[in-house]
């Protein structure tokens, strides 16, 4: 198996592989998807319902599938807790791409992607808004606009330019500016206000987007 290669073991099977590295080491990335998010996004994604099956491969070299691996990785060793959006959004483009590109019944009709009314888009973002201290995920963002958490999670970008993920964390630095500069509330404060998980996280969050650490922007108010 070449570095960088999958290996997909269908939920249920009774699966043995044996590795040897030949005196060296190596590294292996383990995830799992939930069945059911598998049936979900199958379902919205072709006409028909056959009975799907995601059958076992070994040493897949796929590009997509190797960029959110790393992703994966790179959220799991970050110095602060996982964000469950980001976690989401991975797991379902994980999902996704290997229903559209392994799922055993992939030779059958797609149904056509409907994209996000102008409504709709905006039900998400005041959802998002009104709730953004709250531990947000796509199921309910998706929810509160009325559409499949799929749907959202396809169709949010075309409309915004941003991934659902990614508006929320944008959100989240845009409220906490407007915190520091108009209140005297406490850091640790501000980032439960504003859904980071510690105050470290949204000191890394705010200087990654606006270049200025939290105490910057308070110190030039």
């Amino acid at each position: 198996m070449l570095p960088g290669s999958a290996t997909f073991t269908p939920g249920g099977a009774d699966v043995s592989i044996r590795t040897s590295s030949h005196g060296g080491q190596y590294d292996t990335l383990h995830f799992y998807i939930r069945d059911e998010l598998i049936r979900e996004i199958y379902d919205e994604t072709f006409a028909s319902e056959p009975t799907i099956a995601l059958p076992p491969w070994v040493g897949v070299m796929d590009e997509m599938l190797r960029a959110l691996a790393n992703e994966i990785r790179k959220m799991l060793l970050a110095p602060f807790p996982g964000d469950a959006l980001h976690a989401e959004t991975l797991s379902r483009a994980a999902a996704g791409h290997l229903v559209r590109h392994y799922a055993s019944e992939r030779h059958v009709s797609v149904t056509p992607v409907r994209g996000l009314t102008s409504e709709q888009c905006n039900r998400a973002i005041e959802y998002i808004e009104e709730c953004l201290g709250d531990n947000l995920s796509v199921a309910r963002i998706a929810k509160a606009a009325g559409v499949s958490a799929s749907r959202l999670n396809n169709e949010f970008k075309r409309r915004t330019k941003l991934a659902p993920h990614q508006y929320v964390l944008n959100a989240r630095v845009r409220r906490a500016n407007t915190l520091l500069t108009t209140t005297d509330m406490s850091l640790a404060e501000i980032a439960f206000q504003c859904g980071f998980s510690n105050q470290q996280h949204m000191t890394r969050m705010v200087r990654r987007l606006t270049g200025r650490t939290p105490g910057n922007i308070r110190r030039d108010r």
